[in-house]
């Protein structure tokens, strides 16, 4: 009865995974319409300062949003479909290691690419013929700057996590130069704490003898 039932729950998730995902793509859809409707109508100058810069970021953050109910998705249809662990461990791993990359690396070069330099262009109301710096819009640029300081942090954990992993995998193979580097510098270390005890000892040795 719990396991008909814990299968019944992760099934629900799945389908609202989907269902979120369907609305997703129709907003990412409309949303691209959008964008080439006020390319065709509004000013060039308006358009290419104003309309462009906040309708990428629409089209970004709805790729994302509809990038995360993909990933709970597959990953709760994973769980309804695979009895064996170890192939619902290596999807997740997979999953978490990809989650990693998008959310973090690249979303941060998105930011800085197509967000940071266009805060002008999203602070402002556009309307077809002029930009209305009247009516401020800050929801925009908050979000813009969240996403660049969370990928940021996510591309720095993922970073350090890989080079920890890297440090870890050069140390068990004696072959890599990061092993011999360590060696060395291991060995020099030695060296010099057995030469420093080796001058206490003999400067122990000289105030024994002078008393």
């Amino acid at each position: 009865m719990c396991l008909s039932t814990q299968n019944l729950s992760i099934k629900l998730i799945c389908l609202t995974c989907l269902l979120i995902l369907t609305v997703d793509v129709f907003v990412l859809c409309q949303t691209i319409r959008q964008y080439y409707a006020f390319e065709l109508r509004a000013d060039n100058d308006v358009f290419q300062i104003c309309y462009k810069p906040q309708l990428v970021m629409r089209v970004i953050f709805t790729a994302y949003a509809i990038n995360a109910a993909g990933l709970c998705f597959v990953l709760t249809l994973g769980l309804s479909l695979f009895n064996d662990e170890d192939r619902i461990e290596k999807l997740a791993l997979s999953l978490f290691h990809y989650t990693y990359l998008a959310f973090g690396p690249v979303l941060f070069l998105l930011c800085c690419a197509f967000g940071l330099p266009h805060i002008p262009g999203l602070v402002y109301r556009c309307e077809l013929t002029r930009i209305n710096r009247e009516q401020v819009n800050t929801m925009d640029v908050m979000i813009v700057f969240g996403c660049t300081i969370f990928s940021g942090v996510i591309t720095l954990m993922y970073t350090m996590g890989r080079a920890i992993e890297d440090a870890k995998g050069g140390l068990r193979d004696e072959g890599t130069l990061f092993y011999r580097v360590y060696r060395r510098v291991l060995r020099a270390k030695m060296e010099a704490r057995r030469g420093e005890q080796r001058l206490r000892d003999n400067g122990d040795e000289v105030q024994y003898g002078g008393v």
